[in-house]
């Protein structure tokens, strides 16, 4: 095994990716991954300062511990990325409402507007502090702006679970946002959401988003053709409003249009 000596990070990175894979692929608790990982700290702990391990095998029960507890960091991490694992996700909280703030630069739909929002609260009159991912198509009648980090106050029954794909070769958009933790979406018409506040979100994010509308000026100002500023803008920085419409349709009938949905600042 000396050939895994150079590479050490590697030796960790392994076991820390299967326990991601495991934990999408199973529905497991969190017991055993944190029984396992305060068993192999145990055994790491007693073949470092112990005796009772013979000198020979101390390597051998020190690296297993170790690669065991990286499984479980990644299993554990990954589960608590989840937020469906926690007591104040929103689906749990009761309530008519709920207040979401803007996480994305709305991109301007056909007949709505897209965004994907961050959930602040649930409730009636009074609202308690919730969690949760949505993406949400708003109807846009009334021509309302909308900017990153504004606040607005949602209809809940309108609150979906993102559905399955029908056809097994089309862009799978439910994985993808799983992989992005975002498991609801919403069509909203115009009574069933209002804004109750402006610019709430982070400055650092606010600042990027102005460097992004910066650089869209100067991609409309050197790249004549259309189409190729789409993409680019796609790729770059994930802003796909300008993507002409043929090219989502090829991108998406040769199977890549994860090209232009993963990319960018998501």
């Amino acid at each position: 095994m000396n050939f895994w000596r150079p590479f050490p990070f590697v030796r960790l990175l392994i076991p820390y990716a299967a326990g991601i894979v495991l934990h999408e692929l199973h529905a497991l608790g969190l017991i055993w991954p944190m029984a396992l990982s305060l068993l192999a700290t145990t055994v790491f702990l007693i073949a470092h300062f112990g005796s009772a391990i013979p000198v020979l095998y101390v390597p051998y029960c020190k690296s297993a511990a170790l690669l065991i507890f990286m499984g479980c960091l990644g299993f554990g991490l990954t589960y608590s990325f989840d937020e469906r694992h926690y007591t104040d996700y929103f689906k749990y909280q009761e309530g008519k409402y709920i207040i979401i703030r803007i996480n994305s630069q709305p991109l301007q739909k056909a007949k709505s507007l897209l965004v994907d929002a961050v959930v602040l609260g649930t409730g009636d009159t009074i609202f308690k502090k919730s969690r949760g991912n949505l993406r949400l198509y708003l109807q846009n009648k009334e021509k309302t702006t909308l900017h990153y980090g504004d606040e607005l106050l949602l209809l809940r029954k309108a609150i979906k679970p993102v559905p399955s794909i029908q056809n097994p070769y089309e862009f799978d958009l439910k994985l993808f946002l799983h992989r992005i933790n975002i498991h609801h979406q919403a069509y909203l018409n115009n009574q069933q959401w209002i804004p109750i506040n402006r610019n709430s979100g982070h400055s650092i994010f606010r600042i990027s988003l102005s460097l992004q509308q910066y650089l869209q000026q100067v991609y409309t100002q050197y790249i004549i053709n259309s189409q190729h500023k789409g993409i680019i803008e796609a790729i770059v920085f994930g802003y796909r409003n300008d993507l002409d419409k043929a090219v989502i349709t090829a991108y998406s009938r040769t199977g890549i249009i994860h090209v232009l949905a993963v990319s960018g600042l998501h």
